[in-house]
């Protein structure tokens, strides 16, 4: 789609404080002068008079996202190992957050692909290790309370920008790795973002059955630190 495009048919819209649904959970809607697509609460693509687009995951780097970024942005996104790839032009560029696509086409290089390339996999490894120390650590010593003693990075929330996960930044994580410390706060953080109709009776299922936290435990782990690696990687190339 085009600026143009996104004009008529907001234009359409019935109620302009909601926009004109064009996909399930898929709005158009006014920025200013801009216009953007906005997937449930989080604004996925931004179009400007320019020709200019911004595309944006919010941190929701799912098959949905991808899929509506494919179908309107006039770009392609692919996944390989966890990184997105836009296409464009005859071009091929990392995707990150927030990227603006100019009206000629993205630019890249090789080396920055696979610079980040290699980073991916140093933190998928470093991930992967210390979910799996989390884990056992709470299988012997149980589930711990978060307190004002935790990491105070981990503890901080946006409040202005509530799709901001770490408004500390991401460099925090890798001494929590190189330490071992496993933060209370971060395994009832990440309950927390699961979105469970019943966290609390999740928390005490846990707590009872050690087999229902090695499973789940492990799994809204994962989807927690999924949500954090690109940060993580970006972080990590500004600590070497």
């Amino acid at each position: 789609m085009k600026y143009t495009d996104l004009m008529n048919l907001f234009a359409k819209s019935k109620d302009k404080t909601v926009g004109k649904k064009i996909a399930g959970n898929t709005w158009v809607v006014k920025m200013g002068d801009n216009y953007g697509i906005k997937l449930y609460d989080t604004i996925i693509m931004i179009f400007e008079m320019n020709g200019s687009v911004t595309l944006n995951s919010g941190g929701y780097r799912t098959r949905t996202t991808k899929d509506r970024i494919n179908e309107f942005s006039g770009m392609h996104v692919t996944q390989e190992n966890g990184l997105w790839y836009v296409h464009a032009r005859d071009q091929v560029v990392l995707f990150t957050d927030n990227m603006v696509i100019p009206p000629h086409g993205p630019i890249g290089d090789d080396a920055s692909i696979k610079t980040t390339t290699t980073d991916k996999k140093a933190v998928d490894r470093m991930v992967s290790k210390y979910i799996k120390g989390f884990i056992d650590d709470m299988l012997i010593n149980g589930i711990p309370d978060p307190s004002n003693g935790d990491c105070w990075c981990c503890l901080m929330k946006s409040v202005d920008n509530p799709n901001d996960l770490e408004p500390m930044g991401y460099s925090h994580y890798f001494s929590h790795f190189e330490e071992k410390y496993y933060v209370p706060i971060i395994f009832h953080k990440a309950i927390d973002e699961n979105n469970y109709p019943n966290p609390g009776l999740i928390l005490s299922m846990m707590k009872s059955n050690k087999d229902f936290l090695k499973r789940e435990g492990t799994h809204v782990l994962q989807k927690f630190f999924r949500r954090r690696k690109l940060g993580m990687v970006a972080a990590m190339s500004v600590k070497t």
